[in-house]
């Protein structure tokens, strides 16, 4: 059954984890692994979880090249604090003011609501109606009447590339409830990777490494707080993952135990 194959997984990822250590650090690796399955087994919230991140664990720590960053998370986020990490958004906005100044047959022109949420004017780029902008917390006036922009708000001439480094999510809540692909990833591949810089930086909170984390996450997120705003972004991407899957919980749980698997003996990195 499917806990029998779990455990299975879970011998074969120990077994190649210390095996893969040279001997002068086995017992150090046999430390950390139960360090972090006691710090798993020490926070309720996450008993739901608990194989999932020690088989995580697990593989990160096999010397497998194709886990090297999220072991680096996971262990050592300190050393990432400008890095730009895998799957989160970028700046679309910049891609399209990009192309509407490569492209003569585009006149649209970019403007800000008084709050500096950009949008858009098509046909001759020129404001003929007035509207509320789109941004739910905003509602502010856009736009304007006979040519005439409101004088609250600007246009926008330069686009400066504002994706942000680190992880830029936002709250688990505010993420859509479908897979969203992110420049040459597929929607699948996204929510894969999310898992796995989630998992990533729990393991790191987990591990004494709550501050450093905090620095990584573009929102307002305390310490006390961090572990329950990553436990709610693991429960999103396991859900887009049931979805895009089309299984239950049980058998998406079966398909990430399977995904570390393939993590574990792919050599690539």
């Amino acid at each position: 059954d499917d806990e029998d194959k779990t455990n299975v997984f879970l011998q074969l990822s120990l077994f190649k984890a210390l095996s893969n250590l040279p001997n002068l650090t086995i017992l150090e690796g046999k430390i950390k692994i139960q360090a972090c399955l006691s710090a798993i087994r020490c926070f309720s919230n996450l008993e739901p979880y608990s194989s999932i991140l020690y088989h995580f664990w697990v593989v990160i720590n096999s010397g497998n090249p194709s886990t090297r960053l999220f072991l680096l998370l996971a262990t050592h986020p300190q050393h990432v604090y400008e890095w730009f990490f895998p799957a989160m958004p970028h700046d679309n906005l910049s891609d399209v003011f990009g192309l509407n100044r490569g492209d003569n047959s585009n006149s649209f022109l970019f403007y800000a609501c008084p709050r500096g949420h950009p949008y858009v004017i098509t046909n001759c780029g020129q404001p003929n109606q007035t509207y509320l902008c789109p941004v739910s917390n905003c509602q502010l006036a856009i736009g304007g009447e006979n040519h005439t922009l409101l004088s609250s708000n600007r246009i926008v001439f330069a686009r400066v590339d504002a994706t942000k480094p680190g992880h830029c999510l936002g709250p688990a809540s505010e993420r859509p409830n479908f897979c969203i692909p992110q420049r040459e990833l597929k929607p699948l591949s996204v929510t894969l990777l999310n898992l796995l810089v989630h998992l990533s930086l729990l393991i790191a909170t987990l591990t004494g490494h709550v501050k450093d984390v905090v620095r990584l996450v573009h929102s307002e997120v305390n310490s006390d707080s961090m572990q329950t705003f990553l436990v709610q972004h693991i429960e999103k991407d396991l859900a887009l993952l049931s979805n895009r899957i089309a299984k239950n919980n049980d058998d998406t749980n079966s398909a990430v135990h399977t995904f570390f698997k393939h993590l574990l003996l792919n050599d690539e990195p």
